[in-house]
């Protein structure tokens, strides 16, 4: 009878643990074309038309890029209130649109937070969202906007890229 009913609880346990589904969320890669359609982003449109780059940024945005462009990844939340989501990330964009850089060249992970599993983890740690990144071969710069929402990201942008 006790081997029996250990029999019939490993049994059990077994069948439990085979039938539970351990679905770790990932984070969503999206393009800029897509961010207005998702949950959390229609906010995203107004706040880069709201916003207008200084034409020194743009012009040094340039430059750095023309000679060697870079891939912009961009880490966000879209349910963060705060003004590195809301502000910076849009602004960033319109930054990186008035220099004629391609939405192609940026890569955008939606996640739930920064401990959110993604597909560069071995190149990039996210400690903080937004976090952006700015990549030229094995070159990685990475930008934490500040708390502040009145600094301005072009600036920011354009010295990180010389």
């Amino acid at each position: 009878m006790k081997s029996f009913l250990s029999s019939a609880i490993l049994l059990l346990a077994f069948v439990a643990v085979s039938c539970t589904n351990s679905t770790e969320y990932q984070a969503d890669q999206l393009s800029i074309s897509q961010l207005a359609s998702q949950p959390g982003y229609a906010w995203f449109p107004a706040e880069v038309n709201r916003f207008t780059p200084s034409q020194a940024s743009v012009d040094s945005i340039r430059v750095a890029y023309a000679s060697s462009p870079f891939t912009t990844y961009l880490y966000v939340n879209p349910s963060c209130t705060c003004s590195g989501t809301q502000k910076h990330f849009p602004h960033l964009y319109s930054t990186l649109k008035a220099a004629g850089i391609p939405d192609s060249s940026m890569v955008v992970y939606s996640m739930l937070n920064a401990a959110t599993p993604h597909p560069n983890s071995d190149k990039f740690t996210v400690t903080v969202l937004p976090t952006f990144f700015f990549v030229r071969g094995s070159d990685i710069r990475k930008l934490v906007p500040p708390v502040d929402s009145l600094t301005r990201v072009d600036s920011l942008i354009a010295n990180i890229v010389k």
